[in-house]
């Protein structure tokens, strides 16, 4: 007898199989109505079905970019399975790739354990579950901070757009990096719109004019699940950004600015009086970590699978010395909420009528920002290599000052 959790295997691949399925007939996945039908042919149907348990849910959005029309037409007529098995191994490839360049960047010396850990996290293991491209963007990121680390500007501002495939979640990302990384910045601010554009005029490629505002249209859907509870059929649960906690009393854009409010005066408080000088001297790194950790407190649309992309923040924390913030918070997302996820995943009843509501990962995504500022501010040196698994001092991207 499999457990509650296993329907939900595949759940967003199953999304993008239905996306693949319209694209490949000419239809426009972009409209709900649409996918919502197409979804229940495919996956609703009295033969997929076993008596006693519940349906496929079929959320009624699908906002990625027309670019990636061509891979998705590709493989339609696999059959969903053996979608789903692909999108497994490039989301994999692309999550081990993204920890060794995060690693490679801040010059930690042992990477296997860092790997591992990264693999096995909360967030990496529900993105790979249900087939989230959340892997990508953290992919994005890693490759941002690599090719910066090596005086590469204008090619980390194009890596970076690829965060571009979740709209709500990369925008705040690249912005953070731009911010985050004074070296060269005008190089990086021109390959980051150069990146943007290639989005769009590889969308117009794929999918046409009327593709392309299809796809900026269906964008709306994402806000329309954002509302107060029992405000949109497709009610989410588990968001992970601090304007979660406000989206049952507040709009989207309204949420989202507060909570930018709240970041921008805690981070005042909290780094008014640091020596900039010493901060950047003694961790070139922290800066940047604190920026994408900040990016992800204040994204509207950020799911707990999202959060893989704090595993650079994160590791940045974890290559100081532990203080009670930093070391409880590493704690919390390495051990507790693992161990939590098994608990829900083995006795949790079936899903569907759970209203909007913020979930554990705003309590993720506060404390890792919160640890990322202490260490910031503290202005420490690093911790001494001692052993195979410890970071070495950071090296520093072009721009700041030496180690």
């Amino acid at each position: 007898m499999s457990p509650t959790f296993w329907r939900e295997i595949g759940a967003d691949s199953k999304v993008f199989y239905a996306a693949a399925r319209l694209f490949a007939a000419g239809r426009n996945p972009y409209d709900s109505a649409t996918i919502t039908a197409e979804e229940n042919v495919l996956y609703n149907q009295p033969r997929h079905l076993v008596p006693g348990k519940p349906g496929y849910y079929a959320p009624a959005v699908y906002g990625y970019p027309p670019a990636l029309k061509p891979l998705l037409v590709l493989g339609a007529g696999a059959g969903e399975p053996a979608f789903y098995g692909a999108s497994l191994l490039l989301l994999g490839a692309a999550l081990v790739g993204a920890t060794l360049l995060v690693l490679a960047a801040v010059g930690w010396q042992g990477r296997l354990l860092p790997v591992l850990f990264a693999v096995a996290s909360t967030p990496a293991v529900l993105g790979l579950f249900v087939g989230n491209p959340s892997a990508l963007i953290f992919l994005g990121v890693a490759l941002a901070l690599f090719l910066a680390s090596r005086d590469r500007p204008l090619v980390a501002g194009v890596a970076a757009t690829l965060s571009l495939v979740k709209l709500p979640i990369g925008g705040p990302l690249c912005l953070a990096l731009l911010v985050a990384l004074p070296a060269r910045r005008g190089p990086l601010a021109a390959g980051m719109i150069g990146g943007a554009v290639a989005w769009v005029a590889a969308g117009l490629a794929a999918a046409g004019t009327r593709g392309t505002l299809d796809w900026v249209n269906g964008l709306g859907g994402y806000s329309s699940n954002l509302g107060a509870a029992g405000s949109s059929p497709y009610r989410q649960t588990d968001l992970a950004g601090l304007p979660a906690l406000l989206l049952d009393r507040l709009g989207p854009v309204a949420a989202t600015l507060l909570a930018v409010a709240v970041v921008a005066a805690g981070a005042w408080a909290c780094l008014r009086r640091v020596d900039w000088a010493a901060a950047l001297n003694s961790d070139p790194w922290a800066a940047p970590a604190a920026a994408i950790a900040a990016a992800l407190v204040i994204a509207p649309y950020l799911h707990l699978n999202d959060l893989v992309v704090g595993l650079f923040p994160l590791l940045v924390v974890a290559s100081h010395r532990p203080g009670p913030v930093t070391g409880a918070t590493l704690f919390l997302f390495f051990a507790l909420i693992p161990a939590r996820l098994v608990a829900v995943a083995l006795t949790a009843a079936p899903a569907g009528g759970v209203p909007s509501t913020a979930g554990v990962g705003v309590v993720l995504t506060v404390l890792t920002l919160v640890a990322a500022l202490a260490v910031l501010r503290r202005a420490e040196a690093p911790v001494p290599a001692r052993t195979r698994g410890a970071p070495r001092a950071a090296s520093a991207p072009p721009g700041y000052p030496p180690t």
